[in-house]
C-alpha cells in the first residue's frame, strides 16, 4: 500500500527521548527562480514494514520494530519552503 500526503507530517517519540519529523516541503527551482512545487510524504506499507519518505533526496524513516518509538503520530502540516545551504551547485536536484 502507498499514499501520497501533502498536509500531514509524522513525528517519530523514540524511547531514548529523541524526536525526529517527517513532512512535506515546498522547492523553488534555482534554474526558474518562482517555480515551485510540494515534494510530498510519500508512507509505503509492506511486508510488516512501514517507510516514509520525502523523496529519495530529502529523508525517509523506515519503521521496523516498534518498540524503538514511545510514539508515532502525524499531525496537519501546511508545508513551507526549504532552503538548502549548497556552497557550489552540482546539479543534484535538491533545489
Amino acid at each position: 500500500m502507498e499514499e501520497i500526503l501533502y498536509n500531514k507530517k509524522f513525528v517519530f517519540e523514540y524511547m531514548d527521548g529523541r524526536v525526529e519529523e517527517i513532512k512535506p516541503v515546498i522547492v523553488e527551482s534555482c534554474m526558474n527562480p518562482g517555480q515551485k512545487k510540494i515534494i510530498p510524504v510519500t508512507y509505503v506499507k509492506e511486508d510488516g514494514k512501514e517507510s516514509f519518505i520525502v523523496s529519495n533526496t530529502y529523508k525517509s524513516i523506515e519503521v521496523k520494530d516498534m518498540k524503538e518509538y514511545k510514539a508515532i503520530y502525524a499531525e496537519d502540516y501546511e508545508p513551507k519552503i526549504e532552503r538548502h545551504s549548497c556552497s557550489e551547485c552540482t546539479n543534484c536536484g535538491r533545489c
